[in-house]
């Protein structure tokens, strides 16, 4: 028997659908694909979206501090072609917010890419997640992740970002992306008394910030061009 008012299959059209357009498009669009004669509503895209999280939030596990476990690498076969993630994070205002700190949230999402092409997308907000590690962690086990295969993880070098992401691996290197390396320093002190932004470049050992990243950044460009 089936246990909602709606079989699988539906259920599935409607999540394709609602992550690709929003809600109210969802909801036009299966009008016109099954004309049921009745008016498909908003809200029932987004419960069914809130259902189909939930049941995956269940199965997923709880946070480990260190995912990196050598034991486990095959030594029988060379490790796979790298993988890629990405990460990024914005903050979501609403638009009724009475003051800087009421009505938002911070939400991040990254990609996990196989040297195919394919790439499978997470997301979910730190506030509220319980377990952001073990969904990032997930993804990439869904890319079969091996722990002798290497990860470039790109961030653009906030603290919190690099945390969900430290002792993923046991193979990983991590990457601040040139679009930061070349936005952060200019911005200098964003207001009077606050700091620079938050920028961390990790290159032999040694930790690159705001106050010495320029001159590193000019002599790899003088490089790029020289090829000295």
């Amino acid at each position: 028997m089936l246990e909602d008012r709606s079989t699988p299959e539906l259920a599935v059209v409607e999540a394709k659908l609602a992550a690709h357009m929003s809600y109210v498009a969802s909801a036009g669009l299966l009008e016109e694909l099954f004309p049921t004669g009745r008016r498909v509503h908003r809200n029932e895209i987004s419960r069914t979206v809130t259902r189909i999280a939930v049941r995956l939030d269940q199965d997923l596990a709880e946070d480990e501090f260190n995912y990196v476990d050598p034991r486990t690498i095959d030594r029988s076969s060379g490790p796979d072609m790298p993988l890629v993630a990405t990460l990024d994070g914005g903050y979501v205002h609403s638009s009724e917010q009475e003051s800087r700190r009421d009505g938002w949230f911070q939400a991040v999402c990254g990609t996990v890419t196989a040297h195919d092409g394919s790439t499978r997308r997470f997301g979910f907000v730190p506030t509220i997640d319980q377990s952001p590690r073990a969904r990032i962690r997930t993804t990439l086990d869904a890319q079969g992740l091996r722990q002798d295969q290497l990860v470039t993880f790109l961030t653009d070098g906030a603290d919190d970002l690099a945390g969900f992401c430290e002792h993923m691996n046991f193979t990983a290197e991590y990457v601040l992306d040139w679009f930061h390396i070349g936005v952060c320093p200019r911005q200098g002190p964003r207001s009077a008394g606050s700091p620079p932004c938050p920028v961390r470049l990790f290159s032999g050992g040694q930790i690159y910030g705001p106050s010495n990243l320029v001159p590193v950044v000019a002599g790899g460009l003088w490089a790029l061009a020289t090829g000295e």
